[in-house]
């Protein structure tokens, strides 16, 4: 079941996410929201990484802890394009999910 919330979930939310902001990023709302929404995941998994939960956010067990520290720089990253309003932020979210989506597919 986790693994379908993941492929079914996380990888499309992600997605979605990227695709609406690239879209819609000059958007006054798009511009606010996102930036906080990144800031918020961003240290969502600063805090897992310094807690570091045995299951993740579906319940899981988390295959992933190394990468948190990637992903944390992705977001905050995302965070100050989506901030300054450059038109591919998004597009940082989507090449984002792809490594995840393969590296679930080989265990």
């Amino acid at each position: 079941m986790n693994e379908l919330l993941f492929y079914f979930a996380c990888i499309p939310f992600r997605v979605l996410l990227g695709f609406f902001i690239t879209t819609f990023y000059y958007r006054d709302s798009v511009h606010i929201v996102g930036t906080i929404v990144a800031i918020v995941i961003a240290t969502g998994f600063i805090r897992k990484i310094l807690t570091r939960p045995k299951t993740g956010f579906f319940g899981g067990v988390v295959w992933w802890q190394r990468l948190r520290y990637m992903h944390v720089v992705v977001w905050y990253t995302v965070a100050a394009l989506i901030f300054n309003k450059i038109p591919w932020a998004g597009w940082v979210i989507v090449l984002d999910a792809i490594p995840g989506f393969f590296l679930k597919a080989q265990q």
